[in-house]
């Protein structure tokens, strides 16, 4: 089987637009100075916007059999599993409560924005992104 991957305007798009995605997102947990920040929100969506990438990539591949095309949920669901890890990393009990959880929800909410973007749900992902920052941005409007 003859690999030839060649990296082209809409991967890079794609990244590029992940990598922007989190920092929105994660410039609203900086600002109200929670964990998970600007960084790690774009870095984690970008790296599962490329989970998303190399998802259609392998199924695009020569070769493979229809039983492998018909699972072509693993990468996604894997990915989403992982980051369940460093989600727990950032939920701590301190003596006022819980804290962390929010930061948690962001990561897990932000790897299917990345696969979407990675495979191609440029609106879908848009859409979730605003609903996302528009959701943690509520806590801080207030009431007249």
């Amino acid at each position: 089987m003859d690999f030839n991957f060649t990296l082209d305007v809409v991967m890079i798009i794609k990244l590029l637009s992940s990598v922007l995605l989190g920092l929105i997102i994660g410039n609203e947990r900086k600002k109200h100075d929670k964990a998970g920040g600007k960084r790690t929100v774009a870095i984690v969506c970008m790296g599962a916007t490329l989970m998303g990438i190399l998802n259609l990539e392998l199924i695009s591949l020569a070769g493979l059999s229809e039983l492998c095309r018909i699972n072509i949920a693993r990468i996604p669901a894997y990915t989403l599993v992982a980051i369940g890890f460093l989600g727990r990393g950032l939920i701590v009990k301190t003596s006022k409560g819980i804290e962390g959880l929010t930061s948690a929800s962001v990561l897990f909410s932000i790897v299917p924005i990345g696969i979407c973007l990675g495979m191609g749900f440029y609106q879908l992902a848009f859409i979730a992104s605003v609903l996302l920052f528009l959701t943690l941005e509520m806590k801080y409007i207030k009431r007249s």
